[in-house]
């Protein structure tokens, strides 16, 4: 297998071809597979040019929706060790936006209560085709308000850490196969890759800010207009 056999996005693709492709059985569903992934591919570019964290975020629930046909998608980001918060729900309908806030937005939710929760522990997706039977009381809620199916993907920077996830909600039961699931995967994968190339970015950044002020406190003034 080589030196990269043990490497997670290696696995990934080696499980994709080994458990999606041999599912795809139609020219219908070949080409919609083409489409959603040269859509994941062109995200990685816009994720790319994102100016930060915030914005990578929004790119990439803002595609989850329209094509995977989902009824909500949203992020997690840890706002300390044992919780975290759901941001920048995006939906086909807006009562699920209403509901979705009234219920879950913008409060602190503890991992334990969550399948992030298990995102967290694990490092791996989960996958909840009805909601109603789900041991989360989050899941439970998001069943009240009309979510039957729902994906929890962990993003994760410098491949082992974990730092929050993608949420995912579709009113039909079962309603997402396991190429969605996995494609799903390759977005949380390149967020968590983007993330943590602009966290080096801003800490580099910092870093020289931090040297730039030392250095001209210890030069004197006189010198620095010289200059």
């Amino acid at each position: 297998d080589g030196w990269f056999a043990g490497d997670r996005s290696v696995r990934r693709a080696k499980a994709f071809e080994e458990n999606v492709l041999p599912k795809i059985t139609t020219l219908e569903e070949s080409h919609m597979l083409l489409r959603r992934t040269q859509a994941v591919l062109t995200l990685a570019s816009r994720l790319m040019a994102a100016p930060d964290e915030q914005a990578c975020f929004e790119e990439a629930s803002k595609l989850l929706v329209p094509l995977f046909k989902v009824d909500l998608a949203s992020y997690g980001v840890l706002v300390d060790s044992e919780h975290f918060v759901l941001k920048n729900a995006t939906v086909n309908n807006r009562q699920h936006a209403r509901k979705f806030v009234q219920a879950l937005g913008n409060r602190a939710i503890p991992l334990e209560e969550s399948a992030a929760g298990y995102c967290a522990k694990t490092l791996k997706p989960i996958y909840t085709p009805r909601t109603k039977e789900s041991p989360y009381p989050t899941q439970q809620l998001l069943y009240i308000i009309g979510l039957n199916t729902m994906f929890v993907a962990p993003i994760l920077v410098n491949g082992n850490k974990f730092a929050g996830v993608i949420v995912v909600g579709m009113a039909t039961e079962d309603g997402l196969n396991e190429n969605d699931q996995t494609l799903m995967c390759d977005i949380a994968a390149m967020l968590g890759a983007n993330i943590y190339s602009k966290r080096l970015k801003q800490s580099a950044e910092k870093s020289n800010k931090v040297s730039r002020e030392m250095l001209h406190s210890m030069i004197p003034p006189k010198v620095i207009e010289k200059n």
